[in-house]
């Protein structure tokens, strides 16, 4: 588009029925001199009927999205006529009615007006509300193009490059509006950023499910990866409880929708992981509005006692299977799930022969302690495994051995949780002939109150689900964002409510003009206090306040520009950083500039920040996947992009690996290996030795020193402060385990080897750097000082480690002097006198006050001389 000029006075337009093609309509518009000229030719175009319908049937849909984004950009760029404006609301009205046969036109022009929104020419705009584009998305929503679109999209009508563009402008329609609108105070943009948030996601989700189940009707084919990857989309931004609450309501009003449903997620489940994961999260929450439970009985809405087989065909995906029988317990849903919703659970898990092995190895487990919440839940899954099988001799021994623990506990709920399973496990083993008898003997505890809130949901681990009548129970629904399990109590009472009558298709808000704008700020209305609330007659006069929630304290993580990951996969990816997505010709970069779109830097810095302070947390938890993973991880942390004050969260993740008993060897062997490699810089070489040295300290349980930012520079020893000792000389610590002790072997011998032989060239040059060694030699003295007298194998790594000390001696950076000195001080005081009286030492020592030049060295010199000295007299 040329710049802004004034048109000739003298122009007069051509008549719009002149124009033989859409193509050439377009032309004309793409060639006119100024956002002012597009306008006028928008303008004169209404003096013909039936324009639209004319060009726009014989077409090309890539004009018509052209079109749009360039009408846009001129009401950004300049005051629409009232006839301009009706004009251009004439060509979105005549898209949308054309939309059921040409649905790619439809795509094309949300496609345009929603990349003019981000454009630079909409930033440059001036300060008036411009309603225009908001007008003009209203119309393209009023009508069925939304529907007819997503339609097209799962049919799989439209190509690989459209497709993939088409479900990013519908997935991040809130937020572009958001973003080019989001400081408005117009009541057109407000009302429609309402409906957005409100009721979006809920039409959308609603065409999905609509248009797939009418393709699983019709023919027996897979879906296509447009479809998947709209789903996951939509599972990923925000709208997982949404799409569980249409996805459950599908499953519970049609029976031929279980299979589809179930097709659905686990077709999910394999494409897109973590998509997989949040939309069954979502589900299990949706679960508890159907499945509930009396003191007497569990019941559920309709038929909905068996709504989790829908996760049937998933449960043969890795990722949900191992979700649903470990993860999903040590997130805060799992103690969050409602007992029925955990016996669904658990029927379903049997009903496949799932292995649940874990819950019996958590049970058992003397150091395992969780809140009270998750310890029910433990105790309900594992009584309820009961209820279908006899266990084997190795699950009866944990199940033994975690009732022993809890019935010797402090707590009083942990000791009623072991007296409820063990009554349960033994009526478990009677047989149906003992039964009978009426003089049985049942396993009763003593001053066991069953009636305790804690454990009265252990009467229904052994019954079945009742059906509890056509009307589903009442959920609660917050006020803000609500949750799965009220979406779907509301749709399922909507659709008893409303049987028969005819749905409205199109949504309340959205009208055909344009609202005038005000330029009087509007005010707030206050509505007088009533007169009467404190009257006595008052209903609720004299009742006693409500007691306080007892709910955890929000957080506000659903504010967070980047979610924290709940699984260790999830948090490895965050660090991958996020697909890159290939450049299409009809994607929004065919009307700006070319190249892919990166991620804005304040996500990007939000999503590695997220990774590193959440990863500790999750390797600490513990994960079968974290000996897998240990290796690509600390790999990918010491090449991560430049972004600063990260290196301590680093640091931490990185000792968390060492520390961690499953994730110990593969972390150590990694970073060994990368300690020697080519491409790696400075600081991350330094960064190994500080984990190194960290993680044997906090293994062997001394008191952790402050860590020092690895990427930043450290004085050199002597110039700020005084050398001092890690542990006093006088004050015996207290008694610790030492771990380090058995595992210094497989730290410090591989270390000196690779030390030795490095990668190449270029490796060899950095380890040989005068800070690279000293810093080396500092962390052999750590370790060595971490392995403790206790050590099996302390003799032969102190014969490793005087090699490079004796050599760094000789070095003609003090810093490299100082250290060896640490090294060979750490050797006397861990009991290794013996090896350095077997090497040619001690005279070199004597000789150090005559030829070293700093006063710390000769007195570190002095000290060992006088240690090796009075150990050689005792000798004698």
């Amino acid at each position: 588009m040329a710049a802004v000029v004034q048109p000739d006075k003298a122009w007069n337009c051509n008549f719009a029925g002149n124009y033989d093609s859409l193509e050439q309509l377009h032309q004309v518009l793409a060639d006119a001199q100024g956002w002012q000229h597009f306008a006028d030719i928008l303008a004169d175009l209404r003096n013909s009927q039936n324009t639209w319908n004319e060009l726009l049937r014989s077409g090309r849909a890539e004009d018509a999205g052209s079109i749009a984004q360039n009408a846009i950009l001129a009401s950004h760029g300049t005051v629409f006529q009232p006839e301009a404006e009706e004009t251009l609301a004439d060509f979105f009205r005549t898209v949308v009615k054309m939309s059921h046969d040409n649905p790619l036109m439809a795509a094309l022009v949300l496609g345009g007006t929603l990349s003019a929104l981000r454009s630079d020419e909409s930033e440059k705009s001036n300060t008036r509300p411009q309603v225009i584009p908001i007008h003009m998305l209203q119309i393209w929503f009023a009508g069925a193009a939304l529907e007819a679109v997503v339609n097209a999209l799962i049919r799989g009508d439209f190509k690989d490059e459209v497709a993939q563009a088409c479900n990013g402008w519908l997935c991040s329609l809130p937020d572009r509006v958001n973003q080019a609108f989001g400081g408005s105070c117009s009541a057109t943009v407000i009302a429609f950023s309402d409906w957005l948030q409100k009721t979006y996601s809920q039409r959308l989700v609603a065409a999905m499910l609509s248009s797939v189940c009418d393709l699983e009707m019709n023919k027996d084919t897979d879906f296509t990866p447009t479809t998947i990857d709209l789903l996951a989309r939509v599972a990923l931004r925000g709208n997982a409880a949404v799409l569980a609450a249409h996805l459950c309501a599908k499953a519970l009003t049609c029976n031929w929708s279980v299979g589809v449903v179930g097709h659905i997620i686990a077709k999910l489940s394999e494409e897109h992981p973590s998509a997989g994961r949040s939309l069954v999260c979502a589900i299990l929450e949706a679960t508890g509005a159907v499945l509930q439970s009396t003191s007497s009985e569990l019941f559920a809405y309709s038929g909905a006692g068996n709504l989790l087989k829908i996760l049937r065909p998933a449960l043969g995906c890795g990722p949900i299977q191992q979700l649903l029988a470990v993860h999903i317990w040590h997130v805060p849903l799992g103690s969050q799930l409602s007992a029925p919703v955990v016996f669904a659970l658990v029927d379903e898990l049997m009903s496949e022969s799932s292995d649940v092995s874990h819950w019996f190895r958590t049970w058992a487990n003397p150091s395992h302690r969780e809140a009270a919440e998750a310890e029910q839940n433990l105790a309900l899954r594992v009584a309820r495994t009961l209820r279908w099988k006899t266990p084997s001799p190795e699950h009866l021994h944990l199940l033994l051995q975690g009732v022993h623990n809890r019935l010797s506990a402090q707590a009083k709920e942990t000791r009623l949780y072991g007296m409820a399973v063990a009554e349960t496990m033994a009526s478990s083993w009677r047989s149906e002939s003992d039964k009978s008898e009426e003089n049985e003997e049942k396993l009763q505890f003593d001053n066991f109150d069953r009636d305790d809130a804690s454990v009265i949901a252990f009467r229904l681990v052994k019954s079945d689900f009742q059906a509890a009548g056509d009307h589903p129970p009442a959920v609660p629904a917050p006020k803000v964002s609500p949750s799965a399990a009220a979406m779907l109590g509301e749709m399922l009472a909507a659709r008893e409510g409303s049987a028969g009558q005819p749905e409205k298709h199109l949504d309340a808000f959205i009208v055909e003009s344009v609202e005038p704008e005000k330029d009087t700020p509007q005010v707030e209305t206050v509505w007088p206090a009533d007169s009467d609330d404190e009257d006595e007659d008052h209903p609720l006069s004299g009742v006693p306040p409500l007691s306080p929630l007892n709910a955890l304290p929000d957080t506000c993580s659903d504010l967070l520009l980047v979610q924290p990951p709940h699984f260790l996969r999830s948090a490895y990816e965050m660090l991958l950083g996020p697909l890159k997505t290939p450049i299409t010709p009809l994607s929004e970069e065919v009307y700006g500039k070319p190249g892919d779109a990166p991620e804005p830097a304040a996500t990007a810095r939000a999503r590695l920040l997220t990774a590193l302070a959440e990863l500790p947390k999750l390797i600490h938890c513990g994960s079968e996947e974290l000996p897998r993973l240990a290796g690509p991880i600390s790999s990918k942390l010491l090449r991560l992009e430049a972004v600063h004050d990260v290196a301590d969260l680093e640091l931490k993740v990185l000792v968390s690996l060492l520390v961690a008993d499953s994730s110990r060897r593969n972390a150590v062997q990694n970073l060994i290996a990368e300690f020697g490699s080519e491409d790696l810089p400075l600081p991350s070489r330094r960064m190994i030795l500080d984990a190194l040295g960290t993680a044997s300290r906090e293994l062997s349980g001394c008191q952790e020193l402050p860590v020092e930012r690895s990427g930043a520079s450290k004085p050199a020893l002597g110039t700020v402060g005084k050398t001092r000792r890690f542990t006093s000389a006088t004050q015996i610590p207290p008694s610790t385990t030492n771990r380090f002790a058995s595992e210094a072997r497989h730290f410090i011998l591989p270390l000196v080897a690779r030390w030795r032989q490095p990668a190449g060239s270029a490796a060899a040059w950095a380890l040989g750097e005068a800070s690279t060694v000293a810093e080396f030699l500092h962390s052999l003295g750590v370790m060595l000082e971490s392995a403790g007298r206790a050590c099996p194998d302390k003799d032969q790594l102190a014969r490793d480690c005087s090699e490079p000390a004796m050599e760094g001696l000789s070095h003609t950076e003090l810093l490299v002097r100082r250290c060896s000195l640490f090294v060979l001080s750490r050797m006397v005081l861990i009991g290794c006198e013996e090896v350095l009286l077997e090497l040619p030492i001690l005279m070199q020592l004597e000789a150090f006050p005559f030829v070293e030049s700093d006063d710390t060295c000769r007195r570190m010199a002095a000290g060992l001389v006088a240690s090796l000295s009075k150990r050689t007299l005792s000798w004698q």
